[in-house]
């Protein structure tokens, strides 16, 4: 998350706000809520023990999963069980572990929200 902010503070010119991580037992534990100002801006599942491939050329692994869609930009995607990460590498797709999904998630939320999180100080100072 700290190169994510410093990453968006370079190419944007101002640093995203803090970001918390908290627990919120009033929603599935299987689930995450990015929030902004207290509003939830996105949610997706988390599936434990899983990794994500992106499908969205067409071709899919051999390996059976569950048809989902990656979170971050709505492509068409796989779930397929972890332990079957190295067979996805030798077939060519690229597993996606459950942090990397969330961080991308993250990632396009603050890119897409930006002027929600421009404060009256960071426009002053632009």
């Amino acid at each position: 998350v700290g190169k994510m902010r410093k990453k968006f503070a370079s190419q944007y010119g101002f640093v995203v706000p803090e970001i918390k991580v908290s627990d919120d037992i009033s929603i599935s534990d299987k689930s995450y809520h990015i929030r902004i100002h207290g509003t939830t801006i996105a949610s997706n599942i988390l599936r434990l023990g899983e990794v994500l491939v992106v499908t969205g050329n067409g071709r899919k692994p051999r390996i059976p999963g569950d048809d989902i869609r990656e979170p971050a930009f709505g492509m068409p995607a796989v779930s397929i069980m972890e332990t079957f990460t190295e067979d996805l590498k030798r077939e060519g797709f690229h597993p996606i572990d459950n942090v990397s999904v969330v961080l991308t998630h993250l990632s396009e939320v603050i890119r897409n929200n930006l002027p929600q999180l421009l404060s009256y100080k960071d426009v002053k100072i632009l």
